[in-house]
Parts: C-alpha cells; structure tokens; sequence
C-alpha cells in the first residue's frame, strides 16, 4: 500500500501549494496548448468513463464559479445583434449528430410546454423564423407564384423569401418586388391558420413601406394583376 494513500493535506498547505503556482509563478504561465496538443487529449479522454464523486467534485466546482452575466440581461440591441449573426449559420453533420444524440428520450414537462408556448405567442418572430428553416423553401405552390409574377414583371428583379426587418424582429415575404416595395403571400392552409397572428405579421411589414397581396388558392393565381 502507497505510504501516503487516504493521507489529506492540511487548508494551509493546501493554500501554501495553491500560493505557489497561481500567476507567473505557474510553469504554464503565459504558453498556450497548440491545437494538435488539444485535439491529442480530446481523443485520449473521449469514452473515459468518470465516477460519479468525480461527476459530483466538477459539478460543484461549476456551480462555485461565478458567472458575470448572472442577474443581469441583455440590451435589445444586443439580443438584435446576436440574432443577426446567427442567422443562416450551419451546423457541420457531426455537430447536428450530437446535438441529435444528446436530445434523444428528453421529454419536456407539462410546465415547461407551457412556458414555451406563451413565449412562442408573445414572440411571433420565432415561429416565423422556425418556418423558414424547417420547411423546404420555396414551396411548390410558391414557384408557381414566382413563376406567375415574373411573368407579368419581366423587367424587375424578383426574390423568393425575402427577409426584411421589422420593429419586432425579421419577417420573410414569399415573393417580393424590392424595387417596387411589392410582396406577394401564398397563404397555404397549414401555416396560416392563426389569422390574428397573420394580421399582425401582414402589419408589420406593410409599416416597413411594402404593399403585400395574399393568394389562398392555386386557382387564385390567374387572377394577379399587374400592380
């Protein structure tokens, strides 16, 4: 048996040891792994199977630390600005893999479906923008409108979900004239069956100085006249 196995240090040894490394006195003090180094320790640790008193020791450990953002909260604009960034950001395969994996058999709580769903009602730009990413764009019906307006705009550059910025956040026009500030919506069943939420939507963007016309039906098509 080692000599010193079960044997613990005193608090002022400890704090003597501790004394003796922090700063420039650290051997590491001022260097830097370099990226071979971290990726070689990533893949020596990765399945290494922890004790649960370990588990225990570093979740204390976090829990110690102190985060200087606790009790305090974003300013509009930097929430904005954070949105903007991320917008359109891709996940590599691998990351979505584990962001898959890590998900997998979490069921939320009756408490917590509720929070996100009032969230989700006071924050209509989420859904709008969950939309955008989950849904194949553009859609069937809306190449059909594309179609349809190009041919009777020949001249103009047209764009298919075309982002535009709003006081509540970004809002995307199924087809859209820029140049003329002239949208145009197909307004499938599915995705349209808040109509309140719909008419808030349309607000917004008609006070960003656009004029949008909305088409329930394939039939409808026929119909659009040149503005």
């Amino acid at each position: 048996m080692p000599p010193k196995k079960g044997f613990k240090h005193t608090p002022e040894t400890c704090k003597i040891y501790s004394e003796s490394k922090k700063g420039a006195k650290n051997p590491m003090y001022g260097t830097h792994h370099t990226d071979e180094w971290k990726q070689d320790m990533s893949i020596k640790l990765k399945g290494k199977p922890k004790s649960e008193e370990t588990k225990k020791r570093m979740k204390e450990a976090q829990q110690k630390i102190k985060n200087p953002h606790v009790g305090q909260k974003h300013t509009q604009e930097a929430k904005d600005k954070m949105s903007k960034n991320r917008m359109g950001m891709k996940f590599s395969e691998e990351h979505r893999k584990h962001l898959s994996e890590s998900h997998t058999g979490i069921k939320m709580t009756k408490q917590a479906k509720d929070k996100l769903s009032e969230y989700n009602k006071a924050h209509p730009e989420v859904s709008d923008r969950l939309r955008y990413v989950r849904v194949k764009r553009p859609s069937g019906p809306q190449l059909k409108l594309f179609k349809a307006i190009k041919k009777l705009y020949p001249e103009h550059i047209i764009e298919t979900e075309c982002k535009v910025d709003t006081k509540k956040g970004i809002r995307f026009i199924d087809i859209a004239i820029p140049s003329l500030m002239l949208g145009f919506e197909f307004d499938g069943i599915y995705w349209h069956q808040d109509k309140e939420k719909d008419m808030v939507r349309h607000h917004l963007i008609e006070a960003e100085g656009w004029k949008l016309e909305h088409y329930s039906e394939l039939s409808d098509l026929s119909k659009i006249e040149k503005k």
